[in-house]
């Protein structure tokens, strides 16, 4: 399902998003355990995307994160900190971005 998921992230690119995809099999280290799954932005808005699976749980580094984030999230229209449980959710989000080119809705 994670590739389903990439897959539908990845068609943002052919409406000017930018797609980060951080789950690759490389390795960041130590600084970036925790970080979100996805960064896609735009000239306007920057949408930082967990991708949590059935009973795929939050690590301790996540938590941190996702606090983090949603904090910066409420206090900056330009921040969106957003968890896609599955493709069918991704893809509707790639419909309502692409469609609205703003998508503020959390889980």
């Amino acid at each position: 399902m994670k590739k389903k998921i990439s897959d539908a992230l990845s068609l943002l690119r052919k409406h000017g998003f930018t797609v980060i995809n951080n789950n690759y099999n490389h390795r960041f280290g130590k600084a970036m355990a925790g970080f979100v799954d996805y960064v896609i932005y735009d000239y306007l808005t920057v949408y930082f995307i967990e991708v949590k699976i059935g009973k795929d749980k939050f690590s301790e580094e996540q938590e941190i994160t996702k606090k983090k984030l949603s904090s910066i999230a409420e206090n900056n229209n330009g921040v969106v900190y957003l968890i896609i449980p599955d493709d069918t959710k991704a893809k509707q989000f790639v419909d309502d971005l692409v469609t609205t080119k703003v998508v503020r809705y959390g889980e």
